[in-house]
């Protein structure tokens, strides 16, 4: 890396996605690292009203909730790294108040135009244009390990010792649900169910985590459709208890992922143990039915400009291109892991004893976010022309 005269400070400007603020903090940590610097986290939180003050004003803080402005104000930082609609006036708002000093890393797709950020980091599900200002990576940047150590090791020691008892191998289900066009319904549910019981024939042991995405009647199926589970944690009426999701990562044998989010599926497959994706199967139909989101969804895909335009499926071809994944229901192909299906009782296959972390998926995990750091670096030490500050 290279050599700073001082340390970089660094603002992460969290949303309220658990996907998009996991990005944000393994960049913002790593660079940190990279160059002895400090990252900070601005949490934002917005107004009902924010679609409307982000497009009319596009630089603005109107959008955000009483009192959250506050914690920006100077010492303005060196870096901001965003992600998400809602931040992006923000984020550029605070660009402006310090006179254009500070880099702008936008990760994902940015809704205005890529040439107002320094450095837009993307993925395949997003059609952003290519430029020299654009990164493209094949999935969602994660946590390298060493800064992720000590929670990955205390949910893997946690959860060892709260499911030892169930038998082995483990299938943990990732059930997420609606988004966007998507929508995790109760046929569908009954199909996923299906599938997962014909998963655990074997004598494994089914471990299920819903989220925040699933709603009550997809939990109130899969509770009536899979009763052998080993282990069920509800997002929605569990919260006093601890979250499984990452004690599951940590442990499990195998995976089932509900495959309309590329954030579980980039940690599921980072563990380099078979990952079978279930398809939520809706498309976006203008008028497919009355709720918003998917009607809005597909008036984007209609008129919007392309690369605000987002395909999840490009993801998940390239997962099963490259044998990281596959769909459930079918034949995993790959040989190299056709011998995970019966790991060592004591830990999961490939994992270090400690954290659950495979050495295949620390290589992972520091190749892409590696490259994120060098060109987020990059910024400091070449010399490029200012983003486009006027809108």
């Amino acid at each position: 890396m290279s050599t700073f005269s001082r340390p970089i400070s660094i603002w992460v400007l969290h949303g309220a996605k658990a996907g998009d603020n996991t990005q944000l903090l393994a960049l913002g940590n790593a660079v940190a690292t990279a160059c002895h610097g400090v990252c900070a986290i601005r949490q934002l939180r917005f107004r009902r009203t924010e679609l409307l003050t982000n497009l009319l004003l596009r630089t603005t803080l109107a959008g955000l909730a009483p009192g959250i402005a506050t914690q920006l104000a100077p010492p303005w930082p060196d870096l901001i790294i965003t992600a998400g609609r809602r931040n992006e006036p923000v984020a550029r708002w605070i660009q402006r108040a310090a006179d254009g000093a500070p880099k702008l890393v936008h990760i994902g797709r940015p809704w205005a135009n890529p040439a107002l950020f320094d450095l837009v980091i993307t993925t395949p599900q997003y059609f952003v244009p290519a430029a020299a200002n654009v990164l493209p990576l094949d999935l969602p940047l994660l946590p390298r390990r060493d800064v992720d150590a000590a929670h990955r090791t205390a949910a893997a020691q946690r959860w060892q010792k709260e499911l030892a008892a169930l038998p082995r191998p483990w299938v943990a289900a990732l059930i997420g649900g609606d988004s966007g066009p998507f929508r995790l319904t109760v046929a569908r549910t009954r199909l996923l169910a299906a599938l997962l019981r014909k998963e655990v024939h074997d004598g494994s042991t089914l471990l299920v985590a819903t989220s925040s995405r699933t709603s009550a009647a997809a939990v109130t199926t899969l509770k009536s459709e899979l009763p052998l589970v080993g282990h069920f944690f509800d997002w929605h009426h569990d919260q006093r208890v601890d979250n499984p999701y990452q004690g599951y990562l940590a442990l499990a044998d195998r995976f089932v992922v509900t495959a309309e989010s590329a954030s579980m599926l980039a940690e599921a497959c980072a563990t380099q143990r078979p990952v079978a994706m279930f398809d939520l199967a809706t498309r976006p139909r203008l008028f497919e039915s009355w709720r918003w989101k998917p009607f809005t969804f597909a008036l984007g895909q209609l008129l919007a400009p392309r690369r605000l335009r987002r395909d999840i499926g490009r993801i998940q071809a390239r997962l099963v291109e490259r044998q990281q994944a596959y769909w459930l229901g079918t034949t995993l192909q790959r040989a190299t892991r056709s011998t995970a299906a019966q790991p060592p009782a004591t830990q999961p296959f490939g994992a270090d004893t400690t954290t659950g972390q495979s050495t295949a998926e620390q290589s992972i995990v520091t190749d892409e976010l590696d490259t994120a750091v060098a060109r987020t670096l990059q910024l400091f030490t070449s010399p490029l022309t200012s983003p486009l500050t006027s809108q």
